[in-house]
């Protein structure tokens, strides 16, 4: 029995592909894009009605028993602060919904451990930075029409990355036009090309391409980032599988479609 709630997020941003079946895990267990737009009940519908239950393919597919308790009156097109309720942080990193926001974009960009991701200070997922780290208006603008305001920003934080050290950074506002995964990259891009260093092709072989290829759900991403591949073909691959995704997901939504 799931007792659902809302998508602090609403119900209407879907945002990314599909996880590659080799790479589901603790980070991702379904075949869903990192921002699904679903409530705990819709996926969890979804999750029973598409046999994703079953881990062996071999084996017959598996359903249980499910009853979703819907939440009255909620609409997909509310965010959390549309609700009038207290927000109590799912982690203390995680301490208002802007957190999740940001969390959508700075999440998978920390995995990378280039950038201070805002740990440490008192708006996780919320600024990114590193000491001398700057992005050309071009990027700036790239980013904004992808749905993500930079604001210039200068901190220092209490840990994690660049702990103690002053870094150069932007605080992360999305707008109106909000697309976090094609925000993310265009991010890991640029951050590519300022640190080609950290992109060796042996990248996807070590613990940290691992993690990073599961937190994406695709481990073409990291291999295109490695060989210096075109944004174009980064934006395809984060993509892979979106509108697959939407298709099957219209079946299942219980509130106003």
């Amino acid at each position: 029995m799931v007792l659902d709630r809302p998508n602090p997020l609403g119900g209407l941003i879907v945002s990314g592909g599909l996880i590659d079946d080799s790479l589901r895990s603790f980070i991702g267990r379904l075949p869903i894009p990192y921002v699904h737009g679903c409530t705990l009940g819709e996926l969890a519908t979804m999750a029973n009605e598409e046999h994703w239950l079953t881990q062996n393919p071999m084996r017959k597919k598996q359903r249980c028993m499910l009853t979703v308790v819907k939440c009255k009156r909620w609409l997909r097109s509310e965010t959390w602060e549309k609700l009038d309720r207290p927000w109590y942080p799912t982690s203390p990193n995680i301490p208002s919904v802007e957190s999740i926001r940001g969390y959508s974009v700075a999440g998978v960009l920390g995995e990378l451990g280039l950038l201070s991701i805002g740990m440490g200070t008192n708006m996780p997922f919320q600024i990114i930075g590193a000491p001398g780290l700057s992005f050309s208006p071009s990027i700036i603008n790239g980013l904004k029409d992808r749905g993500l305001n930079l604001v210039k920003a200068r901190f220092k934080p209490r840990g994690g990355k660049f702990s103690g050290e002053i870094c150069d950074g932007y605080f992360l506002f999305p707008n109106r036009n909000w697309r976090p995964m094609e925000a993310l990259s265009l991010l890991m891009w640029e951050v590519r090309r300022q640190f080609p260093q950290a992109f060796p092709d042996t990248l996807i072989k070590t613990s940290n391409g691992k993690t990073l290829a599961k937190a994406i759900g695709r481990s073409d991403v990291i291999v295109a980032l490695c060989q210096g591949a075109q944004l174009s073909r980064i934006d395809i691959l984060f993509t892979r599988g979106y509108e697959e995704f939407l298709l099957t997901r219209r079946k299942y939504l219980l509130y106003d479609k």
